[in-house]
C-alpha cells in the first residue's frame, strides 16, 4: 500500500512540474483556495487540509478533516476540494 500511494505522489508531482503555470493577479473579491491531503497507511486515513487567501493573499480561513479508509492521491485531493467548496 505504501509503495502504491508512493507512486500516486510521485505521478502528482511530475504532472505539477509538467504544467504550465501563469501568475495571474488576482480581481478584486476573488479567493483562492489551497487543498493538500496527507496519506497514512498506519492510520488507514486520508488527512485534508484547505487554505482561503484573499485577492491580496491574506488569510481568509483554514479547515481540516480526515477520511477512512485510505483513499488514492487524486481522490484525496478532488475530497480536499470538494470539502472546501
Amino acid at each position: 500500500m505504501v509503495e502504491r500511494v508512493t507512486q500516486d505522489w510521485k505521478l502528482a508531482q511530475a504532472l505539477t512540474r509538467n504544467a504550465t503555470i501563469i501568475d495571474v493577479a488576482f480581481a478584486l473579491g476573488r479567493l483562492k483556495c489551497n487543498v493538500d491531503a496527507s496519506f497514512s497507511p498506519s492510520y488507514n486515513k486520508v488527512g485534508i487540509g484547505m487554505c482561503v487567501r484573499d485577492a491580496e493573499g491574506c488569510f481568509v480561513l483554514i479547515n481540516t478533516t480526515c477520511f477512512s479508509p485510505l483513499f488514492s492521491v487524486d481522490i484525496g485531493e478532488v475530497l480536499g476540494l470538494f470539502n472546501a467548496l
